[in-house]
């Protein structure tokens, strides 16, 4: 999973319309490639957050028009290159500490924004 992460990377920062952009989630690092025109990105995640027992920082894809989808959340495990697939139309990339489950909406403390 992880060279395929990391291929799928490498395609899409090749895009003409290639967007990046980095974040820093408490610890767990953020390599974010966005691409319209592929429809497609995703973040690549190495380290860890240090966050309370039971949470975890949750990654958000925020559109244009403010509406949100989750790509998952990241738990207090050390990350190795762990590909998080986010969609094309991507606008920004939101981070908060959310239970490790996940939720349904951001609600907890925002760990990262990162606009594109």
């Amino acid at each position: 999973v992880t060279a395929q992460g990391v291929d799928e990377m490498h395609a899409v920062m090749e895009a003409d319309d290639a967007r990046q952009g980095q974040a820093d989630a408490m610890g767990a690092s953020l390599d974010i490639v966005i691409s319209s025109d592929m429809g497609k990105g995703g973040a690549m995640v190495n380290g860890q957050p240090a966050l309370d027992d039971g949470m975890g920082a949750q990654v958000w894809a925020v559109m244009d028009d403010g509406a949100m989808e989750s790509a998952g959340v990241i738990g207090q495990e050390p990350h190795d290159d762990v590909w998080m697939p986010l969609p094309g139309g991507t606008a920004s990339v939101l981070v908060t500490e959310e239970v490790a489950a996940g939720a349904a909406q951001p609600t907890g403390a925002v760990l990262a924004n990162v606009t594109f």
